[in-house]
């Protein structure tokens, strides 16, 4: 396999159900040039199982597991993602929970912007439908300006639409 442009980090716990769309949803990019990282934390579902199934069939494709966390550490995806971070080889890293999905050209397109750009960071809008069907509940966009407050108050910018220079992350992110 040639290097990978963008590295897509998936931390889970316990998501056998949706892993099936999850691949289904990165193998449609339009853009090939990635890889995979599906990092567990302690699955108990059989989605271990199934991530090392998928990375066994396509070489984009990695299946890790966490280290236990130490035992002062909170509880969260942080954890795995970090994982998934100090693993990365690409230059880019775009974030995709379990449980999200991408459209077919989203990784493509946003690389495009950062080249053309010369963005080390940026977010999208993304859509959300009602669960189990098809039909699209409402579109949400970034917001125009973000400041440090806003954060405090709750995310408003959902990691599934994040892609940023990995050279960012790497400080304290090495396995």
């Amino acid at each position: 396999m040639s290097d990978p442009a963008v590295s897509v980090v998936c931390a889970y716990r316990d998501g056998a159900a949706f892993l099936p769309e999850l691949l289904a949803s990165v193998l449609r990019q339009a853009m090939p040039h990635w890889e995979l990282l599906l990092v567990d934390d302690g699955s108990t579902d059989g989605g271990a199982v199934l991530a090392a199934q998928a990375a066994a069939g396509d070489g984009r494709i990695r299946s890790l597991s966490a280290p236990s966390r130490p035992p002062e550490a909170p509880a969260g995806p942080w954890w795995p993602r970090n994982i998934g971070i100090g693993a990365a080889r690409a230059p880019w890293i775009a974030f995709l929970d379990v449980d999200d999905l991408w459209h077919p050209f989203k990784l493509e397109r946003q690389l495009a912007n950062h080249h053309r750009f010369g963005l080390d960071l940026s977010v999208t809008g993304y859509a959300r439908f009602h669960q189990g069907s098809p039909w699209l509940s409402s579109w949400r966009c970034p917001p125009l300006r973000l400041q440090h407050r806003r954060l405090l108050r709750g995310n408003v910018i959902p990691l599934l639409t994040v892609m940023v220079r990995r050279d960012w992350l790497m400080d304290g992110f090495r396995p």
